[in-house]
């Protein structure tokens, strides 16, 4: 048993030393390519429990993890072929219109939120603001080290951690208050952030199309 806990122990050790040995860059791409894959699964994930819940509000989370799922993949898959990477931040700015629309419509009509109990929704704050922590420290670095494909891909996991703080809010909200009467709150946060995302691919945008001209 000693000699399992300790093999376990040494491979754990030598991933780390592997990871840490290669560039920032290349522990940028491993760690985003592993977290594509999770935001597939996730959105998946997201989709049945909102279809068991009957909870549009879950649907559109889904649908928002589902879009940055897709955005990764669009990155990793321009890098390959060495293309442009402008159909990245056409996807974002895609994702944080319809985004924006749903949360419109959330006040005018839909009403709804999301109630998932409290240990769910500690777990979705603590991953959330952690995402969000990672996600800033990420894209800020990459802004130092001018590393500008690697500043687009942070940005793609900024807007995924942003977005990932309207679901912690209403789940908290729900905690907090045990009504579901805050999807006031809920929907015009969830405006503010996806006006914020859909800001960040325009300047992205910008950015590709200078890129391309020069």
């Amino acid at each position: 048993m000693k000699k399992n806990w300790r093999d376990l122990f040494t491979s754990i050790r030598r991933l780390y030393y592997d990871y840490i040995g290669h560039t920032f860059q290349e522990r940028a791409h491993r760690i985003s390519t592993l977290t594509m894959f999770y935001n597939f699964i996730f959105a998946a994930i997201k989709l049945i429990v909102a279809i068991f819940l009957g909870s549009g509000f879950i649907v559109m989370s889904s649908f928002t993890t589902l879009a940055i799922g897709f955005a990764k993949r669009n990155y990793f898959k321009n890098i390959e072929k060495n293309q442009s990477q402008i159909s990245v931040p056409l996807t974002l700015l895609g994702f944080s219109v319809i985004y924006i629309t749903y949360m419109i419509l959330q006040i005018i009509f839909i009403h709804q939120t999301i109630d998932v109990g409290t240990i769910p929704a500690i777990t979705v704050a603590v991953v959330a603001f952690s995402e969000i922590g990672v996600a800033i420290y990420g894209l800020l670095k990459s802004v130092r080290l001018e590393e500008k494909s690697l500043t687009m891909l942070k940005a793609i996991n900024l807007c995924s951690a942003l977005t990932a703080l309207v679901l912690t809010q209403s789940v908290l909200l729900a905690m907090d208050s045990g009504t579901l009467n805050h999807y006031i709150a809920d929907a015009s946060f969830g405006i503010g952030i996806g006006v914020v995302c859909a800001t960040i691919a325009v300047i992205l945008l910008v950015k590709q199309r200078k890129s391309i001209n020069l």
